[in-house]
């Protein structure tokens, strides 16, 4: 088999960044966009882009969420989505989802399909009874890494490397309109609780976009570095966002205004959840920790224990009495919240020989 090599950060922490090769298939690569891999992500004027969304391009992640009633786990690792059954702690079954390292998972607001963004360009519509494909959306020109259902569960926008936003008709499975997030790639993905706006996370801003018209109605400053999380408050009124530049921002949706700014994360927070209550802020970071904050004031609550690589996603149960988080090194965990304690541990397989 004829191979091409490419070098992947694989330590993101370590000031020093250590760089070993990828191993792919000859068939594999014109799926990778090398065109933007080689250039850099960000206007000539700005800081080199941080680790994090250079390792993005080049590697996959590991990712969790529950399903809509909690009694299962669904996690993403390399090409492969699996379900695991959280009474037994065992695997229940698992797709061979894309041709390439899969980077994003969302569920629909009700619980009946999955959506999954892949560095193969497309995204995949699933149905969770069935575990079948129902759709592939293609379009996007790069790797696709941000995705949001609207609360209706009418729509999907995507994002990446190819520095657009698409939104798509599920029905159709076409592509209603597209944003230009020019000169920034897309990191981040949602939508307001009308439905009737588009928030997405470049590099250092958020965007606001009208979704009927396409066209960019504002912009939230702040972050450093690039926007890794946006999380929209159960109330609508808030919006949180997390950032490559160790912070955690919290917005007033209706004024554009900043409350709070949360600092404690040693390098950049990966992902954020918040529970119904609105009282729990919840964030990961590259820095190996779990964090938990109070949204209202902006105090730090807890730290769970250090976990052994970065923590790249969290997902809240529905019942908001666990949290799952899941690692760089494949580990994935369910922790009580009333005790902060780990309780349940599963270990994801290494990614396939032929990728890495």
């Amino acid at each position: 088999m004829k191979i091409f090599r490419l070098l992947n950060i694989k330590n993101v922490l370590a000031p020093t960044l250590i760089l070993t090769p990828i191993v792919l298939p000859i068939s594999d690569i014109s799926k990778l966009n090398l065109d933007n891999i080689g250039q850099p992500l960000h206007p000539a004027n700005r800081p080199l882009t941080p680790p994090l969304q250079m390792a993005r391009v080049l590697s996959g992640r590991t990712i969790v969420t529950f399903n809509r009633d909690g009694k299962q786990l669904i996690t993403a690792r390399d090409r492969t989505i699996t379900f695991w059954d959280l009474k037994s702690a065992k695997e229940v079954t698992h797709i061979e989802a894309h041709d390439l390292p899969i980077l994003a998972l969302t569920l629909s607001p009700n619980g009946q399909f999955l959506a999954s963004a892949s560095h193969d360009q497309t995204v995949k519509i699933w149905n969770l009874q069935t575990r079948q494909l129902v759709k592939t959306l293609t379009g996007h020109r790069s790797w696709v890494e941000a995705i949001a259902f609207s609360p209706d569960g009418s729509l999907l926008a995507s994002g990446g490397g190819d520095r657009t936003v698409r939104l798509w008709n599920l029905t159709t499975g076409s592509t209603i309109r597209s944003f230009s997030q020019q000169p920034d790639p897309v990191y981040a993905l949602t939508f307001n609780a009308k439905g009737d706006r588009l928030i997405s996370g470049g590099w250092s801003v958020i965007n606001l976009w009208n979704v009927a018209t396409g066209s960019r109605i504002s912009q939230l400053e702040g972050h450093e570095f690039g926007v890794n999380a946006l999380l929209l408050s159960p109330d609508g009124q808030q919006l949180f966002s997390a950032a490559g530049d160790k912070t955690i921002k919290i917005w007033n949706l209706q004024t554009g205004g900043l409350r709070h700014t949360l600092s404690g994360h040693q390098f950049g927070v990966t992902s954020l959840v918040v529970n119904k209550e609105q009282d729990l802020l919840i964030s990961s970071g590259l820095d190996n920790t779990i964090r938990l904050w109070h949204p209202q004031t902006g105090a730090a609550i807890a730290t769970l224990p250090t976990q052994p690589s970065v923590v790249e996603a969290i997902s809240l149960s529905p019942d908001m009495a666990l949290l799952a988080s899941s690692c760089w090194d494949g580990k994935v965990s369910l922790w009580s919240l009333a005790t902060q304690k780990e309780v349940l541990q599963l270990k994801l397989p290494d990614p396939t020989p032929d990728i890495y």
